[in-house]
């Protein structure tokens, strides 16, 4: 007679295998694949965002230097405008069309600084606080104003036509900002000099 072999008793992997609990391994794995599909929700919000925040930039509009004289704000494109200076010692020019304040000397240049109340039409009273150095049109030119406060953003959209006197103006903004053209005014500027 045939000796029954013993029944093997199971190894330790045998027991391991045996311990797995079926059910929370398929609720790991199905967290997994949430946590995985929140992965890929969350990347697609960020990507959105992004996109969205440089469509707000783009639509942020154009940056303008926001500047005072007398009682009316104006705003100008910042890409005319460079430094701004406390007003500078000016010396006057004899005979010099009333627009010209005068001359001042700025790092081994001279500049012509104008009367911007009388550039835009506005009745001069000769009373500035600083000078706003215009860039890009070709000579070294500042607008001598009462004072500058900031930068800004403004839409295009929010400059409405509007008729307030005065040359070189775009529009108004709704805080009531006179935006001023940049290319105008260097028109008018030029005009005003000859140049």
């Amino acid at each position: 007679m045939e000796e029954e072999p013993d029944e093997l008793e199971p190894t330790e992997e045998d027991k391991s295998r045996e311990a797995v609990d079926w059910s929370a391994l398929f609720d790991a794995m199905a967290d997994m694949v949430e946590e995985e599909k929140v992965a890929d929700v969350l990347a697609q919000r960020a990507s959105a965002l992004a996109e969205s925040e440089e469509e707000e930039a783009a639509d942020a509009g154009d940056v303008y230097t926001l500047f005072t004289l007398r009682e009316e704000r104006y705003a100008l494109p910042a890409a005319v405008t460079g430094e701004v200076l406390e007003l500078p010692r000016i010396t006057a020019v004899p005979k010099a069309p009333p627009v010209i304040a005068g001359l001042f000397h700025r790092w081994g240049g001279v500049y012509v600084a104008l009367n911007t109340k009388y550039l835009l039409g506005l009745e001069e009273d000769g009373s500035y606080g600083e000078a706003l150095v215009l860039t890009g049109g070709g000579g070294r030119v500042a607008l001598l104003v009462d004072a500058v406060e900031a930068t800004r953003h403004i839409r295009a959209a929010n400059i409405r036509s509007e008729d307030v006197g005065g040359r070189a103006i775009a529009g108004v903004t709704p805080d009531r900002y006179i935006v001023l053209d940049g290319e105008a005014l260097w028109s008018e500027v030029r005009r005003a000099l000859e140049l």
